[in-house]
């Protein structure tokens, strides 16, 4: 086997310097949806408490929120279905805050993606800036990274079972191949990063 010696490492620093920033504008990106996400989910669960029905009108506290007539309503089977299921929803003690809950699932969700988006800004920035990317610092982020996706892939499992746990409604899930294929890549190429450490200690 032909050994390669002096190894021009600048496309792997450029490919590196782009996907660290890329990284960084993502995680930035999904930081300030997060925040618009919690402040919705903050506000939808004081309006669901103050949503109140009339005969005519849906409030929000004191503010009409809009009116219907309930007399057109009734007249077909379909509205009455509507209305009925409106009522019952709005009326019941744990069903509406269902809005809020499932927004700050998705807030656990973008959180961790921002753990993960993070890990790998760490983890390219760091092989732009070391003279090789062979290190254990490399493997500790690979690996804090590999857990990460491992957590995202496995959430909606747990949500699901929450839902039906405490609001009663299944939530359908399914496990993305694609995913797992990611988690599995990532640990070869932790192995392989652990590989090359092993080499620089032998020089």
């Amino acid at each position: 086997m032909k050994k390669i010696e002096n190894y021009d490492f600048s496309n792997l620093k450029l490919i590196s310097k782009v996907i660290y920033i890329l990284s960084k504008v993502l995680e930035i990106i999904l930081i300030v949806t997060n925040s618009i996400l919690f402040v919705a989910g903050v506000a939808c669960t004081f309006a669901v408490k103050h949503i109140k029905l009339s005969e005519t009108s849906i409030y929000l506290g004191k503010i009409k929120l809009m009116s219907y007539d309930m007399e057109e309503l009734m007249t077909s089977e379909t509205g009455r279905k509507i209305l009925e299921t409106v009522k019952s929803f709005f009326e019941s003690g744990t069903k509406p805050l269902v809005i809020p809950a499932y927004i700050f699932m998705c807030v656990i969700g973008l959180t961790i993606l921002i753990f993960a988006f993070h890990y790998l800004y760490k983890l390219f920035k760091n092989i732009h800036e070391s003279d090789t990317p062979f290190n254990n610092e490399n493997i500790s982020t690979i690996t804090k990274l590999i857990y990460t996706l491992i957590i995202y892939i496995c959430l909606p499992a747990l949500i699901s079972y929450i839902f039906e746990l405490i609001f009663k409604i299944p939530l359908l899930y399914s496990w993305g191949i694609f995913e797992v294929l990611i988690v599995l890549i990532l640990f070869g190429v932790k192995y392989i990063f652990e590989y090359g450490v092993h080499l620089e200690s032998k020089k």
